[in-house]
């Protein structure tokens, strides 16, 4: 069994509730449904069925479907016919703007996946130039290469010499240790691959904020502080892939921000056009940006750069991410607990802002796993399908993203049909 979600775009010049391409979503193969319309967070399928998009298409479509500003923005008619290069340095300036750190630098590119080729590159390019040729290697955690799709599959072909960790994932340690303890055990490992290895051989570790294709695990809040003390002990660059958590989705432009980490380069994605077209950056640090003379990358397509500058615009006019970090973030996080708190099914949750994840369990109390954590996850996300909402399976863990123009009423609505899915499933699997 699979679930597949594909994206669709606005069709530039028609009625705003129409998508170009039917997204197609399958639980089971010769099953499926085209979604051929779609307005905010509800979408409409072949037969004229209304569902909630719990999960913004696959975590990008941060502005909902069909966002009048960003099909004008795409349209053909409204794309300046100016110098690519001037359209690309805006955006640098506009990301800049909303940077933390002094002297950060933007380069932005045509793909997630050349923003990644990139920041490899620039990584062992930093290394070359600042004399240490031999700091080769890349530490990743098994959780999938960044931003490989929290499908529980990893898409991209682990980097050359790279090795990787395991996720902190806190539900399914069985020892001794409390969740403290245990997010400083993890972050540890790192350390302890570095020591095995040697310092000197070790050119940077690369993460996500929220571990992607192993279902948004958050680690224990003892975790990053730690991998931050241990990157800048044994001087290994601290890579972070925002590609999920960025463009205030957790209600911060930045999740990394609400870590407390200082990154020495940060990987955006589809956020940045609200997965309406293909387009990412890079944000490399000041010692970063001045230790490399160059740093190759791809110039960026005008009308995909035009597209995040009217997202960017968007977010700030509507108040977005300050909404979600002060309002509505709160307001989902709550819901589910509220709901889900001592549920039969339910052995955890997590969450920050419009990202959220609920661990299904045989046995909460006992912190217990289903011997099929696929199936288990399949079969909850075919019941939220009957209920009338999209989530996403990874292996055992429901998953939700929901778009950041969600109000009060459309989180009570996605929670109230959540919630009558896993006591469905809870009845079929109990």
């Amino acid at each position: 069994m699979n679930h597949f979600i594909g994206h669709a775009l606005a069709r530039p010049g028609d009625d705003s509730h129409t998508l170009s391409s039917a997204f197609l979503l399958r639980l089971s193969p010769g099953a499926g449904r085209a979604i051929v319309r779609g307005a905010g967070m509800q979408l409409w399928d072949e037969r004229g069925a209304c569902l909630l998009d719990g999960v913004s298409g696959l975590y990008g479509n941060t502005l909902g479907h069909a966002h009048a500003a960003l099909a004008a923005a795409a349209s053909p008619m409204s794309t300046p016919a100016a110098d690519p290069l001037s359209a690309q340095l805006a955006l640098n300036a506009a990301l800049s703007s909303r940077l933390t750190a002094d002297g950060a630098r933007v380069l932005s590119v045509s793909s997630h996946e050349l923003a990644r080729q990139a920041m490899l590159r620039a990584v062992r390019h930093y290394w070359t130039a600042a004399g240490q040729p031999d700091r080769r290697l890349i530490i990743t955690c098994h959780d999938g290469e960044p931003g490989a799709p929290a499908s529980g599959r990893a898409r991209h072909r682990a980097p050359k010499n790279s090795l990787r960790i395991e996720a902190p994932d806190w539900f399914g340690h069985d020892g001794y240790l409390n969740e403290y303890e245990f997010g400083l055990a993890a972050a540890r490992t790192l350390e302890q691959r570095i020591l095995e290895l040697g310092p000197e051989h070790i050119a940077a570790f690369v993460a996500a904020p929220f571990t992607a294709a192993s279902g948004l695990l958050h680690p224990p809040y003892s975790y990053w502080p730690e991998i931050q003390r241990i990157c800048t002990r044994y001087h290994v660059l601290l890579c972070i892939d925002e590609s999920i958590g960025g463009c205030g989705r957790t209600g911060k432009w930045f999740a990394h921000t609400q870590l407390r980490v200082r990154p020495d380069i940060v990987l955006l994605a589809q956020g940045l056009t609200s997965a309406l077209a293909p387009l990412a950056a890079l944000v490399l640090s000041a010692q970063i940006a001045d230790t490399l003379a160059v740093v190759e990358g791809a110039q960026a397509d005008p009308t995909a750069t035009a597209i995040a500058l009217a997202n960017l615009r968007a977010l700030d006019e509507g108040g977005l991410a300050r909404q979600v970090e002060h309002d509505t973030g709160l307001y989902l996080q709550h819901c589910l607990r509220e709901r889900f708190d001592h549920h039969p099914l339910v052995g955890d949750i997590q969450g920050n802002g419009m990202l959220a994840a609920l661990q299904l369990s045989p046995d909460p109390a006992r912190r217990a796993r289903f011997a099929d954590e696929a199936a288990a996850g399949v079969d909850c996300a075919r019941q939220a399908l009957v209920q009338g909402v999209l989530v996403q399976a990874a292996a055992a863990r429901i998953l939700l993203a929901p778009p950041m123009i969600a109000t009060h009423a459309d989180i009570d609505g996605l929670v109230e049909r959540l919630g009558a899915a896993v006591d469905a499933s809870a009845r079929r699997m109990l």
